[in-house]
């Protein structure tokens, strides 16, 4: 029974915006003539019937201003559909400020409204339309700047993902876009009513496939928006770690030293529990995150318990890696002040090192698109001295 309804109606985009009077009306008469009765609009999407080929015209008309205040259709509304109605025309839906009516009587009246108050209507949105692109257009070129020139935004695109900074500055310039258009056709429109012409002859220069695609550009940034949302926030909600796995399990070798390859012992820690996260990004094909914590037997005699924690970044270029590990360092430095040391680096074959105590003491190294950054941790035991174990890092490095 399902499948029968759902053969009944399909769905189809628009092939023009809603402004485009004389390109709506003419669709809509084109799918009737198809089979294809319009029953509604759902999200910028118009629902058909499926029935007989027949000569319906449909024409739009522009409904009174709805107060965003007001619950349901207002009173002018209301009017304005009843009198559409009595000269014969049937109301399906609504698409933004328009309504969509319909006759079968290829002699009924056309619709019109007084001109001085279709003349209000299209001012008042087109100042409607100018108000939304001052305000996308601040995001665009105010907000959206300092947000990719703030302090660590390498870091901050890394740590949420490039995609999402991506797809919010996408959503911003077409609505931007979207704005400037709408404003140039309801000006056009404006002064049409104003001069007592047709609104019916004003077409936009807009093949129908280009607009579609236009139309779909925020549909597609919205789903991968919420997708991409989901996707982490499942992720925390599920596993306080989300994307780790035993580091025994990866089978990859790992393009920098292992804790064993630091620590002059024997590992004695049998139950480990190092994990290795493994991520990508537009900006970094690879990142991981390694955690490993385990017990040695030192050369003494003595058990010692030893921890570190590594990020490794490859960039995409030499360029991006230095100011990863430049904004990883300022950091760092902003936020453990008053615990901020700095070491000295012997001469180690990299591009660029740095290293500090931040809580626990923390080595940064670039070696042409490589970033690695490791914070070794000896839980109270003697510490090691970081002019040894940044040679082991730095040596790894290929």
């Amino acid at each position: 029974m399902r499948d029968k309804e759902r053969k009944r109606y399909t769905i189809r985009m628009s092939p023009c915006p809603v402004y485009d009077i004389a390109g709506m009306e003419q669709w809509l008469n084109d799918m009737a003539a198809k089979g294809l009765w319009l029953c509604r609009y759902t999200m910028g999407l118009a629902v058909f019937a499926k029935r007989e080929p027949a000569n319906l015209h449909y024409q739009l008309a522009l409904l009174p201003y709805e107060p965003l205040m007001e619950k349901g259709l207002p009173a002018a509304q209301d009017e304005m559909i009843v009198f559409c109605e009595e000269y014969g025309w049937q109301y399906i839906t609504k698409r933004g400020r328009f309504g969509i009516f319909m006759t079968e009587d290829e002699k009924a009246q056309t619709l019109h409204s007084d001109v001085q108050l279709e003349s209000a209507e299209y001012e008042e949105l087109r100042r409607q339309e100018k108000s939304a692109f001052r305000s996308n257009l601040l995001w665009l070129l105010i907000i959206a700047p300092f947000m990719l020139f703030e302090k660590n935004v390498l870091l901050n695109c890394l740590s949420v993902g490039t995609e999402l900074y991506l797809l919010v500055f996408a959503a911003m310039a077409w609505h931007v876009i979207n704005n400037a258009r709408n404003i140039s056709q309801l000006r056009r429109l404006e002064k049409q009513v104003q001069s007592g012409e047709k609104l019916r002859t004003c077409r936009m220069k807009l093949h129908p496939m280009a607009y579609r695609l236009y139309a779909v550009v925020p549909v597609i940034c919205f789903i991968l928006l919420v997708v991409l949302l989901t996707v982490k926030l499942d992720s925390v909600y599920e596993n306080p770690s989300p994307g780790y796995q035993p580091l025994a399990a990866y089978a990859e070798p790992l393009p920098f030293a292992r804790l064993k390859d630091v620590i002059e012992g024997v590992d004695i820690d049998t139950d480990t529990n190092d994990t290795i996260k493994v991520e990508h990004d537009i900006l970094a094909p690879l990142m991981l995150t390694v955690s490993q914590h385990d017990r040695y037997r030192m050369e003494d005699g003595t058990a010692r318990n030893y921890g570190v924690y590594v990020q490794y970044y490859k960039m995409i270029h030499p360029a991006l890696a230095m100011q990863l590990a430049r904004e990883q360092h300022n950091e760092d430095k902003e936020r453990w002040e008053k615990y901020y040391t700095g070491y000295t680096l012997p001469e180690l074959s990299v591009d660029y090192a740095i290293a500090y105590k931040a809580v626990n003491p923390k080595l940064i190294l670039v070696k042409d698109r490589q970033v690695l950054v490791v914070s070794l941790d000896s839980y109270g035991e003697e510490a090691l001295p970081v002019e040894e174990w940044s040679r082991v890092y730095a040596d790894s490095l290929k």
